[in-house]
């Protein structure tokens, strides 16, 4: 999947806050969704991923 609009979308914006817990690293920018970052693994293959999102 293509994140690049996401990605595009916050050039320019005020980063206000990085985040972290136990399982994922959250980027906060003013007057966007959070960013969420959290390291995947897959099951049926065993490889290894960054899974990025938006939140509330």
């Amino acid at each position: 999947m293509d994140r690049s609009a996401l990605t595009a979308n916050r050039l320019g914006t005020e980063f206000v806050q990085l985040f972290t817990t136990n399982g994922a690293l959250l980027v906060y920018c003013r007057a966007r969704l959070i960013w969420w970052f959290s390291a995947i693994r897959r099951i049926d293959t065993g490889r290894a991923f960054l899974l990025m999102s938006e939140e509330d």
